[in-house]
């Protein structure tokens, strides 16, 4: 059984711990133009799984975790067609994107900030304004990804010398 929550205000998670959302639809939630509007957005929670479902023609972001969520997963989704960043990942740590779909989403596909520790692999990456948009984020691992068909592939900047330290 799926579940499927549309034409709302989607998921939010907040100061949460241990939370899995599988085989669910979300779709069409939140308001144009509004940067805090869009699919799932976690904040200061752990333990976060979002596996087996599809996020799509949201007017923001797909996925978005924010302001202290650890040892989220984000796995086995079809991310597609979102009019912000498909997942977006800021002031995290831990977090683990691998086995996605990220497709046709209007700002980057996967964007990181200040992430630590993000492991990103097997992920296909496509149609988006930049594939991977990657800022002041530490120890990251990076495999087996296929970016196609983006305006940017891949861009990363930091601060410090440390933002440049990573397992690709």
């Amino acid at each position: 059984n799926w579940n499927n929550i549309s034409g709302g205000l989607g998921v939010r998670i907040d100061n949460s711990d241990t939370v899995i959302f599988e085989k669910t639809i979300v779709s069409g939630n939140g308001k144009s133009g509004k940067t805090n509007s869009g699919g799932f957005i976690g904040f200061n929670s752990e333990n976060v799984t979002i596996s087996d479902s599809e996020i799509l023609l949201n007017p923001g972001y797909g996925i978005r975790l924010e302001d202290g969520c650890q040892y989220a997963i984000i796995s086995k989704n079809d991310i597609t067609g979102n009019s912000g960043d498909g997942i977006f990942v800021n002031n995290c740590s831990d977090t683990t994107i691998r086995d996605n779909k990220v497709d046709k989403n209007k700002n980057s596909g996967v964007k990181l900030n200040n992430a630590l520790y993000p492991a990103i692999m097997n992920n296909r990456i496509s149609s988006g304004s930049i594939g991977f948009s990657i800022t002041n984020t530490m120890n990251m691992t990076l495999s087996d990804n296929v970016l196609s068909n983006n305006l940017i592939g891949f861009d990363i900047s930091g601060t410090e010398l440390s933002h440049y330290n990573h397992q690709i």
